[in-house]
């Protein structure tokens, strides 16, 4: 923990202690040498030891929710640019971002699959007639979209959040939500 707050400390450094505040979704690339960050609605990134962020997106829309590839090579990222939050994947270099989701729905990143050929993410579309929440249309499901381009697909139907998937793709560790809980509630306690 202290060594992700020495981290995430050096992000801040570019910026003015007036306008850090606004600093959301940090990610360490997998090699452990940059941060990716929403700024102001857009995607930066910064070498871990400090130094000037780069801007990576540049739109009008609000670009957030920044996930590194394994090789530390692309960023998927949530942006709104058609009216809705879809999936987007851009060089971490920077570029012009490639649109990988047209559902009506919000579409959240995760992770990418163990190979990279897929990104992970949330939306609420359909639950299957099996799902213990049926038909509560609060809680999303787990999708997995090619970086190639294609058809999505339903990978679990378990309301879950911050997923990361091991090297080896084998084990999924994940937040669980419980959707009938508020995370902002004051003195809330979770049974």
């Amino acid at each position: 923990m202290k060594n992700f707050l020495l981290l995430f400390a050096s992000a801040i450094s570019f910026f003015s202690s007036a306008n850090e505040n606004w600093m959301r979704y940090s990610a360490i690339s997998p090699d452990g040498k940059t941060i990716a960050f929403a700024y102001q609605g857009d995607i930066f990134t910064v070498d871990v030891n400090g130094g000037t962020a780069r801007q990576i997106t540049s739109h009008m829309a609000y670009d957030f929710m920044p996930v590194w590839s394994n090789d530390s090579k692309n960023i998927a990222f949530s942006s709104n640019r058609f009216g809705n939050f879809d999936v987007f994947m851009v060089s971490e270099k920077g570029g012009t971002p490639v649109r990988l989701t047209y559902h009506s729905s919000g579409d959240f990143p995760n992770d990418f699959s163990s190979d990279n050929s897929k990104v992970i993410f949330t939306s609420i579309r359909l639950d299957t007639k099996t799902s213990v929440q049926f038909p509560y249309g609060m809680l999303g499901e787990v999708y997995s979209v090619p970086v190639a381009g294609g058809r999505e697909k339903m990978e679990q139907t378990i309301p879950a959040e911050n997923i990361n998937i091991s090297a080896d793709g084998s084990l999924w560790l994940f937040h669980d939500v419980k959707g009938y809980e508020d995370e902002w509630r004051k003195h809330h306690e979770p049974s």
